[in-house]
């Protein structure tokens, strides 16, 4: 783990000093295994930012999605989906309040399998009718290319039933603001 996170601490100064032109966003092309070992190439995404930024949703799939469609925590084993995706959570889990968490910014990195109330990349797998969540042996990051309109950055993710990695460009739409 610690070469992996030598490895992104040099991606994300590399990306934090590029000029702005070179951080657009890439398009989304994932590759990923699911816990049935089939391998699956995912080109479409979609994300809701949380909290203005301080958590994100995306979801990457083989299947054409829609930002109107999407909400945050909808069940993505409920209703069965045409293909296979994957639900990719940037967040905080256990008892930590959201609002103590600055928004997410460009060139950062969120690690899978940290300690509950750290914020922390938590990977679900889905297709028609099999919904895959358990994150036994997390491990990898994503590192964030852009935020705002448009979630982007690269993934490199792995546990014990599953794994996905590649580049993400997602229209973002914002829910579950602090703001009264």
């Amino acid at each position: 783990m610690r070469r992996f996170q030598m490895i992104a601490s040099a991606i994300a100064a590399i990306v934090l000093t590029a000029p702005a032109f070179a951080r657009e966003c890439s398009a989304t092309r994932l590759t990923g295994s699911t816990p049935q070992g089939v391998l699956v190439t995912a080109t479409s995404a979609v994300a809701v930012s949380l909290m203005e930024g301080r958590a994100y949703q995306l979801l990457v799939a083989d299947y054409e999605l829609s930002l109107d469609e999407f909400r945050a925590f909808l069940p993505l084993a409920e209703p069965p989906r045409p293909g296979v995706g994957w639900g990719v959570d940037i967040s905080v889990y256990g008892s930590a309040d959201l609002r103590a968490f600055s928004p997410l910014e460009v060139g950062q990195v969120i690690e899978a399998g940290l300690p509950f109330g750290e914020r922390q990349l938590h990977v679900t797998a889905f297709g028609p009718n099999w919904f895959a969540h358990d994150g036994s042996g997390a491990q990898g990051a994503v590192i964030l290319t852009a935020v705002g309109d448009m979630l982007c950055g690269t993934i490199d993710y792995s546990d014990g039933e599953k794994w996905i990695r590649g580049t993400f460009a997602a229209p973002t739409k914002q829910e579950f603001s602090l703001l009264p």
